[in-house]
């Protein structure tokens, strides 16, 4: 339909609508008029009806003529009025009574009237006046209804009259809003069917002026305007198409252009924070060879990039004891573990030693396989070499950059002109960028950059999962929006220092709380430089966390060992007597270390439970009401007590958790107000030894594992207290007892002294003499027991005889007796050769080695010069004598043994304890049965019988034969003190028999008469020392070797050598 058509059915619809309007309008008027006109007409005859009445009421009272004129005009007026209202359809119903109510009053009024005027009705006339005063009675009475209905009429009339005016005003408001609403249409119409289409014509004229030719005009109008317009659309479309392939060359120049731009950028930024970050960076290929080696990795190693690359991380750069962990490291990464953090040492070229924290992540390619490890490291060891490190790996990072970007320059005009090679430009920043985000991404350090007003401008992964916003939310903001204000200041205080001197800063650890957790975090800051002059600051946080949680943990550790330590030291030399005191003056300090109310320890002698009484501390301000000082285990921890010492430590958080069977003791803790309680059992050698009993009253404390541990190294201590203190009251009695013993054995001595016999040979040990005897017996009594044997006596007296003999007649005979010499040991070995080593205790320990005691297990172990043993393997002795067992060198399992122990020493140990080179604890331990051996000078009976034992050993292996020595031989060697003792003499009679020419053995006086000669006032150590001068003056001073000072002496080298050191002998000067 056309424009023109439309518009002119527009204009008669509003022209038939005002035609219709004007005609209602007009007939509501006439209505209106015509209504008015009746309610005149009505409100006439009712008040021409009611002025008849009054004047009919006047003429009855007054008979006066001049109501009768009235009458009568009134009346002829009232007849047109009703004559006029004759039409049925004006008259109401109530007008029609009216009317014949008007002619009742005009029949009365006239018959009224001739009755007055005749005389001869003059006697009726007042009959007459009381019929009509009755008849005008009920006509006043109509007239009062008629008032009434007249005003009813009106006020009918009236609201009719109201009601058609509202009818005409809103007859009014419809016709001006029906035009008002045509006029609306009319321009809608207009605009929407004109207007609009040529305003979008215009529109996509002025696009296509401006050369936007992605335009198109919708429209579905089939008149001119939409012919017009769909023309329009055809004639762009055609030269759209010829536009898009002029300019799809040019696009895809500038596009490749644009990649090209920004790939220098992004590898320009990589360079920039790899050059100028502090943390060491090495990226590994999927197999663990080296593929990146920054230059802090380089300056902290010795080894160049070249020299490293393509070999595997851990063959060179790590010790040997950590490749292992790292390979497992590497695993976890290809699995899919990452991120991860983790601490490794590494070794330079120079040997030195380097602490590293590493955040790795991986690299992956399209197919999602681990393509790189990379990791990110920080030398903790020294920062000022970091810091060294980190200058010269940016300085050649930097040479490096330019190098590439001028490599990448000259590739770029190479692809200026050839398309497919751009393809695959375009492809490799794809990947390169790809990469680029994976890795800044999946970094596990928070990285990110710094614009010259302090708002951030980039940040990884890391960062905005830390806060938790997206990378549109973070750009533009501040640290102020992140963190309190205190935190903020410090960072933007480093930021602008940073700007300022154009350096690399790292900051302090700082933490801040996420949710309910606290995270410390490292950071580096540093400058950063980009293509638009802009001086960027960047900043890589790394999450310390866990070293800080390690750190705390590693000093609580510290002060917990320092707690056990001053422990120990301080329990160590407790006596009895002072043991109730010390060891409740400890418990203060244990409770008030641990943070609980009362510590107690029960101690159980003899595994009576029954007669344990505690020992205890509780802290100031504690009321309990069922605790006693006489209380004991089977009193208040029947249950409990016999739990801990059967299955190890045992703890209660809240009494809740006791089971039914420790009710009774469930009671007692409630009565007594207590809320917690640990108990840890005091056991060695699988002997109950008492109780450690820990309580909480205030409030209920969980006991953790690890304190739990703890209290248990801590229940140790107190085991090893009460071991020693029961040990020394044991040791006490037994002296007593051995002491008894010894009183009655001499007692028995004087009577039985000639008829003493013994039940085994001995055949190693000669003598009749009554000291060798006594000897003898002491080790057939002290054989078939396992009691601890102290044998002490000078050099050469037979010492290891008699250990061998103690040996042979004992239950342990089956096993051969195993033997250490303390003095012929270095003191770095003594420990290895007792106790063995694990392979790779310690540098040169290639494989595992069994000690002495692990040998001697089902046997006897004898120590020889037990007196040289140094002061710190004492105390591990000690532990191996009272609990059996100890601990490999390198190793921390315990093993078992049982060992029979002999000790034997030359020297004086209670000298040795007073001069701190012997612990009086060891002494005691060893001093169960000590055995004393006379010197050769005490038994000089004995000389005669030792010498044919000697000569005639060395006739078997000299083949020779002595049937004689002289008289003053045997008499002289009788009066020689022999300070050498036995082993002296069997060096000299071996030297005679190697001098003895035929069957008669002559002893060389000349090197005994020092010895005869000495004056019997000499001391022992004076003989010594003037004999072995001598012997060494005879050979030339040769100590050692066949025929040597050592050998003639019965000596070992070292034992001589510290002999001579000893008493102070020195080779003269020649």
């Amino acid at each position: 339909m056309m424009i023109r058509t439309k518009l002119k059915i527009v204009i008669y619809l509003c022209v038939t609508l005002g035609v219709i309007s004007g005609i209602a309008v007009f007939y509501s008027f006439r209505h209106m008029e015509r209504k008015l006109h009746e309610r005149g007409e009505i409100y006439a005859i009712v008040r021409g009806v009611f002025d008849l009445t009054i004047l009919a009421d006047e003429y009855l009272l007054y008979h006066e003529k001049r109501p009768i004129e009235q009458w009568n005009r009134i009346y002829n007026s009232l007849s047109g009025l009703i004559d006029g209202t004759r039409d049925p359809s004006h008259r109401h119903a109530y007008l029609i009574g009216l009317e014949d109510d008007y002619r009742d009053l005009k029949v009365l009024f006239s018959r009224l009237i001739a009755t007055s005027e005749n005389p001869m009705f003059k006697d009726d006339l007042e009959l007459s006046h009381r019929l009509e005063s009755h008849r005008q009675s009920q006509i006043l009475v109509k007239n009062q209804e008629l008032v009434a209905w007249a005003d009813r009429l009106q006020e009918r009339a009236e609201r009719g009259l109201l009601t058609g005016q509202k009818r005409i005003g809103r007859l009014i408001f419809g016709i001006i809003v029906a035009v008002s609403a045509s006029i609306l249409g009319l321009t809608l119409f207009i605009r929407k069917g004109v207007v609009l289409p040529f305003e979008s014509l215009i529109e996509v004229a002025e696009s296509i002026g401006k050369g936007n030719l992605d335009v198109r005009i919708e429209t579905k109008a089939r008149d001119e305007i939409g012919e017009l317009s769909r023309a329009f659309d055809q004639m762009v479309s055609r030269l759209k198409v010829v536009m898009v392939s002029r300019a799809s060359l040019q696009e895809e120049v500038t596009h490749r252009k644009r990649a090209e731009e920004e790939l220098k950028k992004e590898r320009d930024f990589i360079s920039a924070v790899l050059s100028t970050a502090g943390a060491m960076v090495v990226v590994l290929d999927r197999e663990g060879r080296i593929v990146r080696f920054n230059r802090a990795c380089e300056k902290l190693t010795g080894y160049s990039f070249d020299e490293v690359e393509g070999i595997f991380l851990w063959n060179r750069l790590l010790l040997p004891e950590e490749k292992q962990s790292v390979i497992e490291v590497f695993d976890d990464l290809k699995a899919g573990k990452f991120p991860n953090i983790n601490e490794n040492r590494w070794i330079s070229r120079a040997g030195e030693h380097r602490l590293i924290t590493w955040a790795n992540t991986v690299l992956v390619d399209e197919e999602g396989r681990v393509e790189y490890v990379i990791g990110t490291g920080i030398d903790i060891t020294e920062k000022r070499e970091a810091e060294k490190a980190l200058r010269d790996a940016a300085s050649e990072l930097e040479r490096r950059v330019e190098e590439r970007t001028a490599e990448l320059e000259e590739a770029n005009r190479i692809l200026n002109g050839e398309i497919e090679d751009r393809k695959r430009l375009q492809i490799a920043l794809t990947r390169s960028e790809k990469r680029f985000r994976v890795f800044m991404d999946h970094a596990p350090t928070a990285i990110y950059l710094k614009d010259e007003s302090l708002k951030f401008i980039y940040g990884n992964r890391t960062v905005l999962d830390y806060l938790g916003v997206t990378l549109d939310q973070f750009v533009g903001k501040t640290s102020h929006d992140y963190f309190p204000p205190d935190i903020a200041n410090s960072h933007e205080e480093v930021d602008r220092r940073v700007l300022d001197q154009g350096m690399d800063i790292k900051g302090a650890p700082w933490k801040a709380e996420v949710g309910v957790e606290t995270r410390w975090w490292f950071d580096i800051k540093f400058p950063v430089d980009s293509e638009a002059q802009e001086h960027l600051v960047g900043g890589i946080s790394m999450d310390i966390s866990e070293l800080k949680r390690s750190e705390q943990a590693l000093e609580e550790r510290l002060e917990f060992e320092k707690l056990l330590a001053d422990l120990a030291s301080r329990l160590l030399n407790v006596t009895v007597p002072k043991f109730q005191a010390k060891i409740r003056e400890e418990l203060t300090r244990l409770g008030e270390f641990l943070e609980v109310d009362q510590v107690l320890i029960f101690e159980i002698e003899g595994g009576q439970t029954a007669s344990s009484k505690p020992i205890g501390w509780r802290r100031k301000g504690i009321e309990t009401g069922g605790f006693s000082h006489e209380a004991t285990i089977d009193q208040h921890f029947p249950w409990i007590g016999k739990k801990a010492l059967e299955g190890g430590a045992i703890a209660f958080s809240t009494l809740d958790e006791i089971p039914q069977q420790g009710a009774e003791e469930l009671e007692y803790f409630r009565s007594a107000g207590i809320k917690s309680l640990a108990v840890i059992p005091l056991c060695a050698e699988k002997t109950d030894l008492g109780l450690l009993v820990l309580d909480t009253f205030r409030s209920e404390t969980t006991w953790s594992e690890d304190f739990m541990d703890r209290l248990v190294l801590i229940g140790e201590i107190f085991t090893s207290v009460l071991a020693r203190k029961q040990g020394e009251e044991a040791m006490q009695r037994i002296m007593a007892e051995n002491q008894e013993l010894r009183e009655r054995l001499k007692a028995e001595n004087i009577y039985l002294k000639q008829e003493i016999t013994l039940s085994h040979s001995h055949e190693n040990i000669i003598g009749q003499s009554e000291a060798i005897k006594d000897v003898l017996s002491l080790v057939e009594q002290v054989a078939k027991t396992k009691s601890l044997v102290l044998i002490q006596g000078e050099t050469g007296t037979g010492k290891e005889l008699i250990a061998q003999a103690i040996h042979s007649t004992s239950s342990r005979r089956d096993k051969t007796m195993v033997k250490v010499n303390c003095a012929a040991l270095p003191p770095t070995l003594i420990e290895n050769e007792l106790f063995g080593r694990e392979k790779g205790a310690y540098t040169g320990a290639f494989s595992r080695q069994m000690g002495r005691f692990e040998i001697a297990n089902g046997s006897t172990l004898f120590l020889d010069e037990i007196g040289e043993m140094p002061i710190e393997l004492q105390g591990k002795l000690l532990r191996v004598l009272e609990e059996g067992q100890f601990e490999r060198l390198g190793s921390t399992s315990s093993i078992k043994v049982d060992v029979r122990m002999i000790a034997a020493t030359n020297r004086d140990l209670t000298s040795a304890i007073k001069e701190g080179r012997f612990r009086e604890d060891l002494f005691y331990r060893l001093n169960v049965f000590p055995i004393h051996l006379p010197p050769l000078r005490d038994r000089r009976e004995d000389i005669p019988e030792l010498i044919w034992a000697f000569i005639k050993e060395f006739e078997r292996g000299m083949g020779k034969s002595v049937n004689s020595i002289s008289q003053k031989s045997m008499k002289l060697m009788q009066s020689y003190s022999w300070p050498g003792n036995v082993r002296e003499m069997r060096n000299v009679i071996e030297r005679m028999m190697i001098l003895c020419p035929g069957d008669a053995l002559h002893i060389d006086l000349s090197s005994l008469e020092l010895g005869a000669a000495s004056p019997d006032g000499m001391s022992l150590e004076q003989t010594e020392r003037k004999h072995i001068l001598s012997v060494l003056e005879q050979i030339d001073w040769r100590v050692g070797g066949q025929n040597g000072a050592a050998e003639i002496l019965g000596l070992k080298r070292t034992t001589l050598l510290t002999k001579m050191k000893k008493l102070g002998i020195q080779r003269p000067k020649k």
